[in-house]
């Protein structure tokens, strides 16, 4: 094994251990009350290598929060439907349940938390975007950039909120796929060129 694969090697370890200690860490508190010295202390390192690899606590959140919203994207399997069948596309992306997640990625989404994330919840729309291009059913253009940014962002706000719609009931899914999916559809035709 050559010197740069060993230091690889532990740049990995130690990052998983700062990574592993963080989501210990924020299931006992919110961010805003990790400090690095305690980090450091549940991930058997010392401060200054925490500071090789981050700039601050709030920068590893922000990576944590990012690789979820990646993860949770790529989980969705139907981003074909949105032309196939918008109906369909709106109904599984806003009311087919996912896989419980774990309690450390739960808290590392709790409301107090997310208000710490500087870059969600553009990361998690970023991610579904990407996984909509994949597809091969929409060109990546500034246009569709626009149309799938007010689209998803839409979506996404009514889960979001709250007492709006009780996601269990079948009349306010009915009401709210009734309402978005002409949306969808306008969203999703040919832009003119």
């Amino acid at each position: 094994m050559t010197a740069n694969t060993q230091a690889d090697l532990r740049v990995i370890k130690t990052k998983r251990a700062i990574k592993a200690a963080f989501y210990t860490l924020i299931c006992q508190k919110p961010v805003n009350k990790i400090t690095v010295a305690a980090l450091a202390k549940t991930a058997l390192i010392n401060k200054g290598t925490f500071y090789l690899h981050y700039q601050d606590i709030f920068a590893l959140y922000d990576e944590l929060v990012e690789a979820v919203a990646t993860a949770n994207a790529r989980e969705f399997q139907d981003y074909d439907l949105l032309v196939e069948n918008p109906r369909e596309f709106v109904q599984r992306f806003l009311f087919d349940v996912p896989e419980t997640p774990s309690p450390a990625v739960l808290a590392l989404l709790k409301p107090e938390n997310l208000k710490f994330a500087t870059t969600y919840p553009n990361n998690f729309i970023d991610a579904i975007r990407t996984e909509i291009y994949a597809t091969g059913q929409l060109t990546a253009n500034r246009e569709n950039d626009l149309r799938l940014e007010f689209m998803i962002t839409g979506m996404i706000s009514i889960l979001i909120r709250p007492g709006l719609i009780n996601q269990q009931d079948p009349h306010d899914q009915e009401c709210v796929v009734d309402l978005l999916t002409p949306a969808v559809e306008q969203l999703t035709k040919p832009t003119q060129s």
